[in-house]
């Protein structure tokens, strides 16, 4: 399930949707296993330049003019995050601190947590300044790898498989580790997020949807969930009315292969929602 859920964080990054979906996902493995004591969990921190202003202090707009960067401090930025070190098998994660995932996953493993009388994180000895140490061999942005429609229903079926029988409950501890409780807002995240996540499908076939000519010039573009395709038209039919476009319905069933079925029967089960996925 973790070459699997590995596989689905490269796709995300290389393809952009479903970011949602797989860092949840990615949180709630990542605390099961620190309240478990199963991974390595530190604090880690990168300094490089910043993306927004490309490292000058200067942000540009694109309709023109510029103004101080206000992601940055002349041009460099500092990024925390809880680093999870799987033993064995080489893999490691890297989760944003201050955007809750990391410090759920600091709490979980008692390396980090928030000290309500103080007003600030402290560490496990309930002192401060907690210590971060310098990230090696990762910087922001890595490239991912896009996976074809199959290969990310097969990753995506071992994952989900994993997920749903997961019920902390919502009173109480809902899971209480070694090193402290998981809370059930992280299940609740990731299950609620899958139901919004969309596979690709792509241009289906070669021909004009319309007329069977193969002079395709486009795509007729049907969003998802649960799929998100086109049908290929000519020249003479790319102008139809979007009320005449193809419906969700009208998916050819040669293009779902057994993967595909399997993943699709799950989230008819489960129900789908629009993912907020630009937010």
């Amino acid at each position: 399930m973790i070459t699997a859920l590995c596989r689905l964080n490269g796709h995300a990054r290389a393809y952009g949707f479903g970011k949602r979906a797989v860092y949840a996902y990615k949180t709630l493995v990542a605390a099961l296993l620190a309240a478990s004591g199963d991974v390595g969990v530190q604090l880690v921190r990168w300094s490089g330049p910043c993306d927004r202003c490309a490292g000058t202090g200067v942000y540009t707009f694109w309709e023109g003019g510029s103004a101080p960067c206000r992601h940055c401090a002349r041009g460099t930025v500092t990024l925390k995050f809880v680093e999870t070190t799987f033993p064995g098998s080489g893999v490691v994660w890297h989760h944003p601190f201050d955007t809750g995932s990391g410090a759920e996953i600091s709490k979980a493993a008692k390396v980090a947590w928030w000290d309500g009388e103080k007003g600030r994180y402290t560490n496990a000895d309930g002192n401060e300044p907690i210590f971060w140490n310098v990230a090696s061999n990762w910087t922001p942005r890595l490239k991912g790898e896009q996976l074809n429609p199959d290969d990310a229903a097969m990753a995506l079926n071992a994952v989900e498989e994993w997920l749903l029988p997961i019920d902390f409950g919502r009173t109480g501890p809902p899971y209480d580790g070694p090193h402290g409780p998981v809370p059930y807002w992280l299940a609740s995240a990731a299950k609620r997020e899958m139901r919004g996540y969309v596979i690709d499908l792509g241009r289906v076939g070669l021909k004009c949807w319309y007329c069977g000519s193969y002079e395709v010039v486009s795509g007729l573009c049907r969003m998802g969930p649960p799929f998100t395709w086109s049908a290929p038209v000519c020249r003479e039919h790319q102008q139809r009315p979007v009320g005449q476009w193809p419906a969700q319905s009208e998916l050819p069933p040669w293009m779902l292969t057994p993967p595909l079925e399997e993943w699709l029967a799950r989230h008819e089960r489960i129900g789908f929602e629009f993912a907020r996925e630009w937010d």
